[in-house]
């Protein structure tokens, strides 16, 4: 029956991962990286934690080149059921103290 599968929220964080100190005169080749990251809502509610704490956060992030660039509490994901069991509402949300960046793109929304 369909009312009984469990939702998840998957996040899927695509970039380079950080590639150890290459030998003098080398050029390191930076290295794809994917990971994702699932969570299961409990309830009609529920908020996932995104930063650099792992003692703040449900998921600690790295940027691996300066860490000063994720907050402490960076972002959260919050995610509310309709009424009577219906469709899931999810809103990212702003919790850093420098805004979000996109590529070369930066911005400050929501908090």
């Amino acid at each position: 029956m369909l009312s009984e599968v469990q939702p998840c929220l998957q996040l899927l964080r695509i970039g380079t991962a950080p590639q150890p100190s290459p030998r003098p005169g080398e050029v390191p080749a930076p290295a794809p990286a994917r990971d994702l990251y699932t969570f299961l809502p409990v309830g009609q509610r529920c908020t996932f934690r995104l930063g650099r704490r792992a003692d703040l956060t449900d998921l600690c992030l790295s940027s691996g080149r300066a860490e000063e660039l994720i907050s402490r509490v960076h972002a959260e994901l919050q995610a509310e059921r309709g009424a009577a069991g219906g469709d899931w509402t999810v809103h990212i949300v702003d919790r850093s103290t420098n805004g979000e960046s996109w590529g070369e793109i930066v911005g400050k929304y929501g908090g």
